[in-house]
C-alpha cells in the first residue's frame, strides 16, 4: 500500500517513474543475468538503493556503500552470478540526489526457470481404425510449449499430442515434436509413422508401384530377347534353305552337261598352274599297274591218264610228176 501511494504522489507532482514491467523477464537457472538501471544521468553523489521484494540489497549515498549483497556496476545495474531459483522476485531501483530529492524509481521482475535439458521423444503411435494419435514426452514437462512438424512445416496443433486421419497420411510423411519454453527448445528427430495409409493389396502403395515396374521391365526385356531370338532364327532358315537350293541347281546342271576331260596333245606337258588358297595343284605320280596272277595249273588225277600228246605231223617225200 506505501509503495502504491508513493507512486501516486510522484505522478502527482510530475516526478519521473518508470514503467512497471507488464511481463517478467526470464532467465535460465545457472546464468549470469543484469538488470539494468535505466536512469542514464547517475552521479558519484546520487543516493542509489536497490530492493529485492522490498528488502534492501544495495545502499550507496555519496560514494560511500552502505550495504551491498548483490553486486552493482558502476552504471548502477544489479550483476546476478550463477542465477539461482530463489533470485526470482521484483527487484526495485530509487535514485536520489545529494540533497536527498527523489529523482526516479526504477522496477524490474525476474524469473528463473531451468533449461530444457532432455530431447523430447514421440511415443509409440496409437493408430486406431481411422485416426493417427501422437504423444510428444519430456521427462520435466514444466512450463513448457509444445510445436508439431509434419514434413518439416509446422502444424496448428500445440499440445503434447498430435492427431492426424489415417485416409490423409502416406507413407513418406515424417513427423517430430519441439518443446520450449522462454530460455531455450529442444527437437525430437524425425521418424515415419507406418499406420495404413497408402494400401495396394496389402502392401504400401509406393513398394507395391516398385515391384510393379521392375516387373514389368523384366517382362519388356524377356520380350524383346524372344524376339531377337526368333528374327535370327527365321533369318538362319532362309539362308540354310537358300544354300540348299543353290546346292541342288549346281548338281542338276552338273548332271545335264557333264565336263569333257581335256587330252593334252603329245610330246606336251599340262601347263603348271599355281596354287591358289593354299592348294598343292601338282599332279600325283601314276599309279603301277598290278601285274595279274597266273591261275594255278589243275590238279590231275592219280587213276586218269593224261591225254597222249599231239605228235609232230611228217610230210612226205613229194614225187617229181612226170
Amino acid at each position: 500500500m506505501r509503495g502504491i501511494v508513493l507512486i501516486f504522489i510522484l505522478y502527482w507532482y510530475g516526478i519521473p517513474v518508470s514503467k512497471a514491467s507488464e511481463k517478467c523477464t526470464f532467465a535460465a537457472l545457472g546464468d549470469n543475468f543484469t538488470i539494468p538501471l535505466e536512469y542514464k544521468e547517475l552521479r558519484e553523489d546520487h543516493e542509489l538503493i536497490w530492493k529485492k521484494n522490498s528488502e534492501i540489497v544495495h545502499k550507496r549515498k555519496k560514494s560511500s556503500v552502505q550495504r551491498n549483497t548483490i553486486h552493482v556496476n558502476k552504471y548502477g545495474s544489479l550483476e546476478l552470478i550463477d542465477l539461482k531459483m530463489t533470485d526470482s522476485a521484483n527487484y526495485l531501483a530509487e535514485v536520489y540526489d545529494k540533497e536527498g530529492k527523489f529523482l526516479i524509481m526504477d522496477k524490474k521482475c525476474l524469473q528463473v526457470i531451468e533449461k530444457i535439458l532432455s530431447k523430447p521423444q514421440i511415443q509409440q503411435p496409437d493408430c486406431s481404425k481411422s485416426k493417427l494419435t501422437l504423444t510428444c514426452f519430456l521427462e520435466k514437462p514444466n512450463n513448457v510449449k509444445y510445436v508439431w512438424h509434419k514434413n518439416k512445416k509446422e502444424v496448428k496443433e500445440t499440445t503434447k499430442t498430435l492427431t492426424e486421419e489415417k485416409k490423409t497420411l502416406k507413407s513418406s510423411d515424417t513427423f517430430s515434436c519441439n518443446v520450449s519454453n522462454e530460455v531455450g527448445y529442444q527437437m525430437s528427430d524425425d521418424i515415419t509413422i507406418k499406420c495404413g495409409g497408402d494400401k495396394l493389396f496389402g502392401l504400401d502403395f509406393w513398394i507395391m508401384v516398385a515391384i510393379l515396374v521392375i516387373g514389368g521391365g523384366l517382362i519388356l526385356i524377356l520380350i524383346l530377347v524372344m524376339v531377337v531370338y526368333l528374327c535370327r532364327r527365321h533369318k538362319q532358315k532362309k539362308d540354310r534353305e537358300r544354300e540348299e537350293e543353290e546346292l541342288r541347281l549346281m548338281h542338276m546342271t552338273q548332271q545335264a552337261h557333264p565336263p569333257r576331260p581335256q587330252e593334252a596333245p603329245r610330246g606336251h606337258t599340262a601347263p603348271y598352274t599355281h596354287p591358289q588358297n593354299g592348294e598343292d595343284n601338282t599332279p600325283a605320280p601314276p599309279r603301277p599297274r598290278a601285274k595279274r596272277p597266273r591261275p594255278p595249273p589243275v590238279p590231275v588225277a592219280d587213276e586218269e591218264k593224261p591225254p597222249p600228246r599231239p605228235k609232230p605231223r611228217q610230210s612226205a617225200p613229194r614225187h617229181n610228176r612226170t
